[in-house]
């Protein structure tokens, strides 16, 4: 288990955190502002009178923390928008990673693959070394988002005796759950890995950010297939009691 707050305490000592923790202040804005509560749902101004059982519920996380299985239906589906995010970002720190070096054969085209694998990076390629400003970029977009999963996840758990659906719905939702808790943890210390190499520039080691970002982008790939399964069981469950 890596020491988080040291270790980005560390980085934020940088000159690149500084980029960093710029970068993630925009998007934490942005993305408190998109993630606030699923589209669609009544505005605060609107639910000011409504119980707990009936208020619609808002947030990331795959937990149940309202009676109202079409909160439940929206907030999974909405969890795909910062997933993707995150999916996106992780590619776009490999790219960045395996940058060929210039040879006299080389062509303007851009590579941007839709998945990566470690494999993919050969340890005897002939890399550019990763720019800290663009990796400080993707790394600070990725953080809110997924500090704002974390978040969400201790907010449903403080929750979930209040939550309205049935003994078998929740049941099959607990090993997803337990499972995606699992996952936001480990997309949070590979983050951690990811600072700690950005406090090395400008010597930083292609293949370890290369595996940092392939890594993620597994774990995002898993939390989909459960986000998907997640959907799925809900709406199964709210079409027979519904």
């Amino acid at each position: 288990m890596r020491a988080q707050g040291t270790e980005r305490k560390t980085v934020a000592r940088g000159a690149d955190a500084r980029l960093i923790f710029a970068a993630a202040t925009l998007m934490s804005f942005a993305a408190g502002a998109c993630f606030a509560q699923p589209p669609g749902a009544p505005a605060a101004a609107n639910t000011a009178g409504l119980s707990d059982k009936d208020r619609p519920a808002a947030g990331l996380s795959l937990g149940p923390r309202s009676a109202n299985p079409q909160a439940l239906l929206a907030r999974i589906r909405d969890a795909g928008i910062p997933l993707n995010e995150i999916r996106e970002q992780s590619i776009n720190l490999f790219v960045e990673a395996t940058r060929p070096r210039f040879m006299p054969h080389s062509s303007v085209d851009l590579r941007h693959p839709s998945s990566i694998s470690g494999k993919q990076f050969n340890p005897a390629g002939a890399y550019l070394r990763p720019r800290p400003d663009w990796l400080a970029f993707y790394v600070g977009t990725m953080e809110p988002l997924i500090h704002l999963f974390k978040v969400d996840m201790e907010e449903a758990g403080q929750a979930d005796n209040q939550s309205g659906l049935s003994p078998a719905v929740a049941g099959k939702l607990a090993p997803l759950k337990r499972q995606w808790h699992a996952d936001v943890a480990d997309l949070d210390s590979h983050l951690t890995g990811l600072f700690n190499l950005l406090a090395t520039a400008p010597e930083i080691d292609n293949g370890a950010v290369a595996r940092e970002a392939a890594a993620m982008f597994e774990i995002t790939r898993r939390m989909e297939k459960a986000r998907h399964r997640a959907f799925k069981i809900v709406l199964e469950g709210y079409k027979r009691t519904g």
